[in-house]
C-alpha cells in the first residue's frame, strides 16, 4: 500500500491492476528496483527526490506549502531541497 501511495503520486509511475497482488499488496512492476538494479537507498532517494521536486514546483516555490503536501516540516523539507540540489537556500546575513 505505502509503494502504491509513493508511486501513484507520480503521474509517470502509474500502477495497473496486473501489478497488484491478490491481497492487494504492490508488486510494483518497476523492472529497476525489483531486478537488483538499484539498492533499496537509491530507489528510496530518487521517489523522495522526484516528489520533493514535485511539491516544490506545484506549490510554485511556496516552501512552506510543499511541506504541508509532503507532510514533513519546513526545515526537513529545506534539508531535502538541499540534499537533492533542487532549491538555492538563502543564507542568513
Amino acid at each position: 500500500m505505502v509503494l502504491q501511495r509513493l508511486f501513484s503520486y507520480r503521474n509517470d509511475m502509474t500502477l495497473s491492476g496486473g501489478q497488484l497482488a491478490p491481497g492487494g499488496e504492490t508488486v510494483c512492476g518497476m523492472a529497476g528496483f525489483v531486478s537488483g538494479q538499484l539498492t533499496l537507498r537509491e530507489a528510496r532517494d530518487r521517489v523522495e527526490r522526484h516528489m520533493v521536486h514535485d511539491a516544490i514546483e506545484a506549490s510554485g516555490g511556496n516552501m512552506s506549502k510543499a511541506a504541508e503536501v509532503l507532510g514533513v516540516s519546513r526545515p526537513a523539507l529545506y534539508d531535502l531541497a538541499k540534499k537533492y540540489g533542487l532549491c538555492r537556500v538563502k543564507s542568513r546575513g
